[in-house]
């Protein structure tokens, strides 16, 4: 099963621990954005799933890639791949989403 194509699991990626590696690897993939110089191990593999995932034209985001054509959700998403995980709640537009 993808990232995509359960909603709970893409809330519990954006929203857990490794949220951030979830989104680093959504600029990756979607944005071909990298803001990391290292990549971690989650990050690698969130990326090899969403790959697969949009190689097999899977791009059920449950709203999430329509919210990053905002200007301030995107400047939000990009801060919130490259802070901790604990620091969900200060970004509230993504916040909101999940």
């Amino acid at each position: 099963m993808g990232c995509w194509t359960h909603l709970p699991l893409t809330i519990c990626l954006l929203g857990g621990n490794n949220g951030p590696d979830f989104a680093q690897s959504i600029c990756h993939v979607f944005l071909n954005q990298s803001l990391n110089s290292e990549i971690t191990d989650k990050e690698l593999l969130y990326t090899e799933l969403l790959k697969k995932d949009k190689l097999e034209g899977n791009f059920h985001s449950f709203g999430l890639l329509h919210a990053l054509r905002d200007p301030k959700f995107l400047e939000q998403f990009l801060i919130f791949s490259i802070s901790r995980a604990n620091e969900l709640p200060k970004f509230p537009l993504i916040y909101n989403l999940i």
